[in-house]
C-alpha cells in the first residue's frame, strides 16, 4: 500500500493522483442513481477511452485516479471543437 502523503492544496493532490494512481476510473452518471464506469491501467487508456465514449453516447465522463481506496479528479473529458 503507498503511503499518501499530506498535501498543501487541491490542486497539489489532483496532481499527485494524476502522476500515482494504481489506475483510473472513467464515470459518467447514467440516471438517477446510476453511473457508467470502467477501469483503465493508464491515464492516457482512460482518456482515449473517455474520448470515444463522449463521441458516441455524449455526456459529461470524469477520469478519477485511484490509489488504494482514495480517489482524486485528474481529468475530464470534453466534446471535441472542430
Amino acid at each position: 500500500m503507498k503511503l499518501i502523503p499530506v498535501f498543501k492544496s487541491h490542486d497539489e493532490r489532483d496532481a499527485y493522483f494524476r502522476e500515482h494512481a494504481d489506475y483510473y476510473s472513467l464515470v459518467c452518471k447514467a440516471g438517477v442513481g446510476h453511473y457508467a464506469r470502467s477501469e483503465y491501467p493508464t491515464l492516457a487508456k482512460a482518456l482515449a477511452a473517455g474520448q470515444t465514449k463522449q463521441h458516441i453516447s455524449g455526456g459529461g465522463w470524469l477520469i478519477y485516479g485511484i490509489i488504494g481506496e482514495q480517489s482524486a479528479l485528474v481529468a475530464t473529458v470534453k466534446k471535441e471543437n472542430k
